[in-house]
């Protein structure tokens, strides 16, 4: 099985947008380019907290956890709080 493949299996497996007026990282992962964690991390906001993902989002060039976390605490201490647990459920899912 190619990294390519399972790339894109992750992704349809665990990335899925469920709000169906949004595209899936599906739609736009060009497959060549490797997920950063803002990806992931942008992705799971999206699905689980649909309602604050706009606030929550990041730049998806971002591969590090500090930087996400700093970012978005900026905006608020309750986002920041939201933002460290999204960044432990992915670390737990891996």
């Amino acid at each position: 099985m190619s990294k390519h493949t399972v790339t894109k299996r992750r992704i349809r497996d665990a990335y899925f947008v469920q709000n169906t007026t949004t595209l899936s990282l599906c739609d736009i992962y060009d497959g060549d380019t490797p997920m950063t964690l803002a990806t992931h991390y942008n992705a799971q906001a999206q699905r689980l907290m649909p309602h604050h993902a706009q606030s929550l989002e990041v730049d998806p060039s971002i591969n590090d956890a500090g930087q996400i976390d700093e970012i978005v605490f900026r905006r608020g201490e309750y986002l920041g709080g939201m933002a460290a647990v999204l960044l432990a459920l992915i670390t737990d899912s891996k």
